[in-house]
């Protein structure tokens, strides 16, 4: 039996998302943004693990999410696209030599196996 009571739902304005959200995103985003995405995720509890009401906000200069705190309160943050792309390219020439290394240990192992 499943424990969720609301399924996460996407608005097309500002004026659609949660009450809760509203005034907040109101204030972080400017009129010249132009809305993408807007996609509100409640509350829930399922078993253990809790997640926090959210809302993800894409728009087309960058990105922004608003997480809804215990405490009631909620805190923003975003990034503009360049800067996230430019996480994802550090990220790339960390991670080649590990994954040739992990790939050249797996085949000595299969020949030395197998």
């Amino acid at each position: 039996m499943s424990s969720v009571v609301q399924f996460t739902t996407c608005a097309r304005r500002i004026e659609d998302a949660p009450s809760a959200f509203r005034e907040v995103l109101l204030q972080h985003i400017g009129e010249s943004e132009n809305i993408k995405h807007l996609i509100y995720s409640p509350a829930s509890a399922p078993g253990k693990f809790r997640t926090l009401a959210s809302i993800l906000c894409v728009t087309d200069k960058r990105w922004l999410i608003a997480l809804r705190e215990n405490d009631g309160g909620i805190r923003i943050d975003d990034c503009s696209y360049d800067r996230t792309l430019l996480a994802e390219l550090a990220i790339i020439p960390v991670a080649w030599p590990i994954k040739n290394r992990l790939y050249a240990q797996r085949r000595s192992l299969r020949q030395r196996y197998c």
